[in-house]
């Protein structure tokens, strides 16, 4: 416990029990092993494409993982976009409509984006 206490001190400037040790650690260990662990399912959305590539904000905000599309320019911006796994800090970042990819808007926010090309 104490070795635990003191790791902690230093990566996060708190002291914490075991249990919220497991359940609060670091974050990107916890999203890998969640994203890996076999009862955690990422949820599919199928979004049309008018072209080959879209404007990411605009697809986040179809896909509803953001509330509108300034939110998603400002999450981009901070840097807690991510597209199979790569941050995206650039705001006209174009996301491909050939092939589905998994985003991830902040912590907890996950979607399957499935791009479905409507003819125009």
């Amino acid at each position: 416990m104490i070795v635990v206490e003191v790791v902690l001190r230093r990566s996060h400037d708190a002291i914490a029990t075991v249990d919220e040790i497991i359940v609060t650690g670091p974050v990107t260990v916890v999203q890998q092993e969640r994203a890996q662990s076999p009862g955690f399912r990422i949820p599919e959305v199928e979004i049309p494409f008018a072209a080959e590539y879209e404007w990411l904000p605009a697809v986040l905000e179809r896909a509803a993982l953001v509330k509108s599309r300034g939110e998603a320019i400002r999450l981009i911006q901070q840097g807690a976009v991510r597209v199979e796994g790569e941050r995206i800090t650039d705001k006209d970042y174009q996301l491909s409509g050939l092939a589905p990819a998994v985003v991830q808007v902040g912590k907890r926010r996950y979607a399957k984006i499935i791009p479905h090309l409507s003819p125009r």
